[in-house]
């Protein structure tokens, strides 16, 4: 599984410790499921069964997201992401139906860890984060406050939160007074 807690650019240490990981690849693969590109054939390229509607499949060292009908997301460690890019892009030229592009340097990752990680989402997101509603293995594309992000359960005690680099200190300020002691509600 992909390792979060090696390299972090700022911490919020809490309740929930809250990470900054810029070191994190993410490929978004775009593809047409109703022309000659189905999705057995997009398996045998990525070599993985495709995960189903909002759930993220964790593979030896990385994940495998489903983001929407005609997108999935590789993340994985930047040094392993080169090597899948290249993979996709020279094989995309002989499916015309599929675009491989690097979304590294536009997004930055949080890693939450802690038992109150789902009442800070629920402070800020209309996406049901309750337990029996969002499991490990189940990823959301929703808002965290003001801005888009896409989140992850991996456990009971950690969750993923990727967001674009643009607002990521938006999202590091929110994340640090949603969490603070004292403000974190005990209701799910």
């Amino acid at each position: 599984m992909l390792k979060l807690n090696k390299k972090f650019v700022r911490k919020i240490d809490g309740k929930v410790n809250i990470m900054e990981h810029d070191d994190c690849g993410i490929i978004s693969i775009r593809y047409r499921q109703k022309k000659e590109l189905s999705n057995s054939k997009l398996q045998k390229l990525l070599g993985r069964p495709l995960p189903a509607s909002n759930k993220i499949l964790f593979l030896k060292d990385r994940y495998l997201a489903w983001m929407s009908i005609d997108e999935l997301w590789f993340l994985s460690e930047i040094k392993i992401k080169d090597r899948i890019f290249n993979k996709l892009s020279t094989t995309e030229c002989t499916f015309e139906n599929i675009v491989s592009i690097d979304l590294s340097a536009s997004r930055t990752l949080f890693s939450l860890n802690g038992e109150k990680w789902r009442n800070i989402f629920a402070k800020g997101s209309p996406a049901d984060v309750s337990k029996n509603a969002f499991k490990p293995g189940n990823i959301r594309r929703t808002r965290l406050g003001l801005v888009p992000v896409a989140f992850f359960c991996i456990d009971t005690e950690n969750a993923v939160l990727i967001c674009n680099r643009s607002v990521r200190d938006y999202v590091f300020k929110w994340l640090e007074i949603a969490s603070k002691d004292g403000t974190v509600p005990h209701f799910l």
